[in-house]
């Protein structure tokens, strides 16, 4: 046991003292000669077998030990190779995305103006200029995908009065931000998913219903988080001719598709008054 439990110069000492001591028991028990050194080599055989168990413990450990370092290694192998994969894709999002959107972006421009100097419609001038703000949200959207694929912070509840803030001053439109109950922290993806879903819901309000008065309500529950979005269609402007159709009609499917990744869910539908957008998140 000491041999085998033991730092092996302590285990070795007090081994050979214990051996010392037994084979003095039996001397001075009237044992002969031949009993004692079968004692000493019983002392002896067990002490190398207790060495050896030590030495096989050691080596366990020295492997598990280097599996561990091994695994650890591949680990972060697999983290870099995907590091430098997400740097790819970043780049190639980039030289495509937003050269593409750019050059959109340019054309929207010479085409608002061939329609003022050709005094085209007023319905042909607003479906140029609200495709002209989904370019230049497409391009600021791929800009953050793009920073987020290279590890940039990703936006969340937490810029949602700035977001507020901004549609306020862009869309000319009464718009209140209220936050209910202590804030706690949400995780990355729930953050997003809530982020771009006001994102979302408040630029359908614009197309649909520029000018109406919208609220928006963060809600802390005790083993959820809400974000409502409604809006009122007594104060809403009439929107000019074609002007809802543009764009893909797919933002509240992908974000519902978004809310289910983390767990939650999303109710959109009509209210007395107007529209009403509710995302939820166990949190």
């Amino acid at each position: 046991m000491a041999i085998a439990r033991l730092p092996l110069p302590l285990g070795a000492t007090l081994a050979g003292a214990t051996t010392i001591a037994l084979a003095l028991a039996d001397a001075l028990a009237g044992g002969s000669a031949a009993v004692v050194l079968a004692a000493t080599l019983l002392c002896a055989l067990l002490a190398l077998v207790a060495y050896f168990i030590k030495q096989a413990r050691a080596s366990q450990d020295t492997t598990e030990l280097l599996l561990a370092q091994l695994e650890d290694a591949r680990a972060d192998q697999l983290q870099a190779a995907a590091v430098r994969e997400r740097g790819r894709i970043a780049a190639e999002l980039h030289d495509v995305l937003a050269h593409a959107l750019s050059g959109a972006a340019l054309q929207l421009q010479g085409a608002r103006k061939l329609a003022e100097r050709d005094e085209a419609s007023p319905d042909v001038r607003a479906a140029i200029e609200r495709a002209g703000e989904l370019v230049r949200d497409g391009l600021a959207n791929a800009r953050q995908a793009v920073g987020a694929l290279r590890g940039e912070q990703l936006p969340g509840v937490d810029q949602l009065q700035s977001l507020v803030t901004e549609f306020k001053s862009d869309a000319e439109s009464d718009v209140t931000l209220t936050i209910e109950g202590t804030p706690r922290p949400l995780s990355s993806a729930a953050s997003l998913a809530l982020y771009r879903g006001a994102q979302e819901a408040l630029t359908n309000v614009g197309r649909y219903a520029p000018g109406a008065a919208t609220s928006v309500v963060l809600r802390y529950g005790s083993d959820r988080t809400t974000l409502t979005i409604e809006d009122s269609l007594e104060t809403a402007k009439t929107a000019a001719g074609g002007l809802a159709g543009v764009g893909g009609g797919n933002g509240l499917q992908g974000l519902r598709e978004r809310l289910e990744q983390v767990g939650g869910h999303l109710d959109a539908g009509p209210t007395a008054d107007g529209w009403r957008v509710q995302l939820e998140i166990p949190a």
